[in-house]
């Protein structure tokens, strides 16, 4: 029961820990880069499996904000491992902006 229950305050954590990941950008964009990083480790610690994949949010922001488009590729495939794995299509706008994000800051725009 302890497990189970721990599991279910994780779960309902889950989406006020995703916007904490997917506004870390506005700490880079502010110059805060120190603040983004310890807001990352302190949400993305609190995410247990099957959820941990979800921090992939957090690096995707800031390694978008910072235009490092390698960090964000690899960012991007722990999240796509997370949405093919539990069916979370709802979540699929993140990777779209992303992906385009990624060839726009290697020059493969048209």
């Amino acid at each position: 029961e302890t497990e189970l229950a721990a599991a279910q305050q994780v779960s309902a954590a889950v989406p006020f820990l995703m916007a904490q990941l997917t506004t870390l950008d506005l700490y880079v964009r502010a110059g805060r880069v120190d603040e983004a990083e310890r807001r990352y480790e302190a949400a993305a610690g609190e995410l247990r499996p099957p959820f941990d994949k979800l921090s992939s949010m957090g690096r995707l922001a800031i390694a978008l904000e910072q235009e490092d488009a390698d960090a964000a590729e690899i960012a991007l495939v722990d999240l796509m491992e997370f949405i093919q794995a539990f069916g979370a299509g709802a979540l699929m706008h993140n990777e779209h902006n992303a992906q385009a994000r990624i060839q726009e800051l290697r020059g493969e725009n048209e």
